[in-house]
């Protein structure tokens, strides 16, 4: 289906002046057997313009919100859910509970004396775990805009996405390169679509063998196999994040949880859990090759307005083989790409495991 197809569906649908789950439900059917990246945005849209959203039995006044954030924020305090696109928003650890030193990361694995002593450097340091749902209000505008990020973080823990699996660590790449199973590929495949308007279908590729990648994954077509690998045999897309505890998780290849049909970004990996650090890390064969600061993170920090955990230092911490050029970088304190730097440019302070700026 196309686009237009898909914005007629619900137009017909929402003729009583309400969108209700069952409409929305009925628009993601519309698309077909596999929804594009625009089709999603058209029904998105759909649910976050409405005059009012009625699921449950409860109902939302959409009108007057011009933010993704602000619309969930809002529509959790009226007792909505939207169990096409997304969650509920999760209680979040506490300041206090976050802070804690684990023995054990979230996955399962035990964390390394050197992690430990990191965050415990860094905390005396300043550094505070942050809750990638906070939100803040524009003085002037009376916006209501995410803090970290505009999507808000709704996955469970569970699945492609329980903390054991998308927790990477030296052992992990390890044993992905010596997993001789066979796995599903995504594979974009263009095709002539109704009107004959061009369209992406999501095939398989069979293969076998693990990689030890962590690579870019834009999977803009929906699928079944939640664990099926990226092009280059990827388990892991290089969206990750540092969770409070100090463990490094990156998304699934396939960019989908189980509970939504949304492509998922970096603030899901949060799953209730307070987060150090959000942005991209690329692996080859098991060695680090890339590490990338968020765009909003790197803002804040470059302003001063927050301090976050150094991402090498972390790798470091682990054990994780790093490729010569970058570790030469971290040696003389960079390392780290910065997405934004028109309010400064951060910093790596080697002494206390923080990014700040200047």
């Amino acid at each position: 289906m196309s686009v237009r197809q898909v914005k007629d569906t619900i137009r017909q649908l929402t003729r009583d002046g309400m969108l209700d789950a069952n409409d929305i439900q009925k628009a993601v059917e519309s698309a077909g057997k596999t929804v594009n990246a625009d089709e999603m945005d058209a029904i998105r849209d759909a649910v976050m313009q409405a005059d009012n959203v009625s699921i449950q039995r409860n109902t939302f006044e959409r009108s007057g919100y011009n933010t993704t954030m602000e619309a969930f924020n809002e529509a959790q305090r009226s007792g909505v859910r939207f169990p096409v696109l997304g969650g509920e928003l999760q209680h979040v650890e506490s300041l206090e509970e976050s802070q804690a030193i684990r023995d054990t990361s979230f996955g399962g694995t035990a964390v390394p004396a050197a992690v430990k002593e990191l965050l415990s450097k860094a905390y005396a340091n300043g550094l505070e775990p942050f809750d990638v749902n906070a939100t803040t209000r524009d003085n002037g505008t009376g916006e209501v805009k995410g803090v970290y990020t505009e999507y808000p973080s709704m996955s469970r823990a569970t699945g492609n996405m329980a903390f054991d699996y998308t927790e990477i660590t030296p052992k992990a790449l390890q044993d992905d390169m010596n997993d001789p199973s066979e796995y599903n590929v995504i594979t974009p495949r263009s095709e002539l679509g109704p009107g004959g308007q061009r369209m992406t279908r999501i095939d398989y590729d069979r293969r076998a063998g693990g990689t030890g990648n962590i690579a870019a994954s834009y999977d803009d077509g929906m699928h079944e196999d939640l664990y099926a690998r990226g092009q280059s045999g990827q388990k892991w897309a290089n969206n990750f994040a540092i969770l409070s505890d100090g463990s490094i998780h990156a998304l699934p290849a396939a960019r989908r949880d189980e509970d939504g049909r949304v492509i998922l970004t970096n603030p899901a990996l949060a799953r209730g859990k307070r987060v150090l650090f959000m942005g991209h890390l690329d692996v080859r064969g098991g060695v680090v090759q890339n590490v990338e600061m968020s765009g909003r993170l790197s803002r804040l920090a470059g302003k001063g307005d927050q301090k976050f955990i150094d991402p090498i230092a972390v790798l470091q911490a682990w054990g994780f083989e790093m490729s010569p050029s970058l570790t030469s970088s971290a040696e003389r304190g960079g390392g780290v790409h910065f997405s934004n730097t028109s309010d400064g440019t951060p910093i790596r302070d080697l002494d206390t495991g923080i990014v700040r700026n200047q």
